[in-house]
């Protein structure tokens, strides 16, 4: 945490152009929920994106942001993935779900 509060007194920004080759680079490597509705991925895995106004969810964007493996505790099964589609505005294909930390994980 000490690290996040003295990035934020001084943020070095970098600007960079974001092509559409550059955009679309990993679309083949990790899963995306921008397939067309009513399709299953190519990776044969549901896409879901996980509630963005959840406090656990803004929690994991500073761990990221921090270098820390945010990912790593999906694929260790840390952090369990709800069923449940939320009410949150996103399109209809855009399923947000809710995320908890699994307090039985080793």
């Amino acid at each position: 945490m000490e690290r996040y509060l003295d990035f934020m007194k001084d943020p070095k920004y970098v600007e960079y152009e974001i092509t559409q080759e550059l955009k679309n680079k990993d679309m083949a490597d990790i899963p995306h929920n921008l397939t067309e509705c009513g399709k299953e991925h190519i990776t044969g895995k549901s896409v879901v994106m996980v509630d963005p106004m959840s406090k656990l969810g803004e929690s994991l964007l500073t761990m990221h942001l921090h270098g820390e493996d945010v990912g790593g505790l999906f694929t260790k099964k840390k952090i369990i993935v709800g069923n449940d589609k939320l009410k949150r505005c996103g399109s209809e294909c855009n399923h947000i779900v809710p995320i908890r930390w699994n307090n039985n994980a080793k």
